[in-house]
């Protein structure tokens, strides 16, 4: 995979450190929990579509460990495994929704689409789906990062799963850089 090939060939050993510590969350949250009991909500913000390719690379990662394939192969097009969630608002920009849907052709994400607010359409996906934990795009200093720790489980009065949080330790500057300096990659 591109990304992960970039980041291990770049010169900032933090940055590499903090990339390896988040696939070191996406690997351990796909050994505890099956492709079809995780999912990403996915936003079309910076931090979320970091957390995408993060998620793109562990999950191939994940999948060349399980085949014994080491990880050297292109990902070749593959529709991307993970359940993707995207709760549209109307009051999102118009941008934001065109550059969501344009990710998800990009990537071959298979998106279910939510019109409702946060926790009627998380209570609505999980009696749906049999989703046990969903990959989120937060970092400490956000307002909802507040006690939150790489695995959490959601907040009492909420519908119950784990939130994993692999971009968590991460600062804005580091987001920025992996987007912005590897976006050749992504």
């Amino acid at each position: 995979m591109e990304i992960d090939k970039a980041i291990r060939e770049c010169d900032d050993g933090r940055l590499k450190t903090k990339y390896n510590n988040a696939i070191y969350v996406i690997r351990r949250a796909l050994a505890l929990y099956s492709v079809q009991e995780v999912a990403l909500s996915f936003n079309g913000g910076k931090d979320s579509t970091v957390l995408l390719h993060l998620l793109r690379a562990g999950c191939f990662l994940h999948e060349a460990e399980e085949n014994n394939s080491g990880g050297d192969a292109a990902d070749g097009g593959k529709t991307f495994p993970i359940r993707t969630i995207y709760f549209e608002s109307q009051s999102a920009f118009p941008e934001i929704n065109s550059f969501t849907y344009e990710a998800a052709a990009t990537y071959n994400i298979q998106m279910d689409i939510i019109r409702l607010d946060f926790k009627s359409g998380l209570e609505a996906l999980l009696k749906a789906n049999p989703i046990r934990a969903i990959f989120l795009g937060v970092r400490i200093g956000d307002p909802t990062a507040v006690g939150q720790e790489q695995f959490s489980p959601s907040s009492p009065g909420w519908p119950p799963f784990m939130r994993v949080n692999p971009i968590l330790d991460w600062s804005y500057r580091f987001g920025y850089t992996l987007y912005a300096t590897h976006t050749h990659a992504i």
